[in-house]
């Protein structure tokens, strides 16, 4: 693990080596880029294929953050509002994995954190959405904005303990929901990058005023 920085940046690269090859048989170059600019902080990843055979992969995020941010207020005081008012499909899976996922239609505006709901899906799963961006607001107003463009799916998480935080994940790809798929390659939102190809996405955090 490789660092460097500047007054308002730090980036960190991981390199591919023997031991990474015992588990994930293919050459890469990983980095992280935190930029501090005023109240956003952007996360940058690159991720290059360094090896000489094509490289299949998978990319997610697990930001998480505090809610209820101050003593006097509730989880459920909370909300989640979309960039857009949209329809979109809800990815919804069992524990059981011989029981395979399934779709469902869903509209997306203001989402109000409801952690039965969160217990009841173990993780809500969203795609074929428009929006770039969420907002975690309490009581209407806003918190932080958070922008994810270029992801295709997005995730919300809070553990079943009913700790104080929530995640807002956005994601390319997901693990198996169940047992239907036994081929990496043909996962959903699974990756391939050529021998030398590049692939770089991030995401942003912005404090609200």
């Amino acid at each position: 693990l490789e660092g460097r920085q500047t007054p308002d940046s730090v980036a960190f690269t991981y390199t591919s080596d023997e031991e990474t090859r015992k588990q994930y048989p293919f050459d890469f170059e990983y980095e992280i880029e935190y930029h501090l600019d005023g109240g956003t902080v952007r996360i940058d990843y690159t991720i290059k294929n360094t090896g000489a055979e094509d490289m299949p992969f998978s990319f997610g995020l697990h930001p998480a953050f505090r809610v209820p941010q101050y003593e006097g207020e509730t989880f459920e005081e909370y909300s989640i509002r979309f960039e857009n008012e949209e329809d979109a499909r809800q990815i919804v899976f069992s524990d059981d994995l011989h029981v395979p996922a399934r779709e469902q239609d869903v509209h997306l505006d203001t989402w109000k954190l409801d952690r039965d709901e969160i217990e009841k899906y173990a993780t809500i799963v969203y795609k074929d959405y428009t929006s770039t961006s969420v907002t975690l607001e309490h009581a209407g107003e806003p918190r932080l904005t958070m922008r994810f463009p270029g992801f295709p799916f997005l995730a919300l998480w809070s553990h079943p303990s009913r700790s104080h935080f929530l995640c807002i994940e956005p994601w390319y790809g997901h693990a198996d929901f169940d047992m239907s798929c036994d081929d990496f390659y043909a996962r959903e939102g699974t990756l391939i990058l050529q021998p030398g190809e590049t692939f770089k996405t991030g995401y942003s955090i912005e404090l609200c005023d």
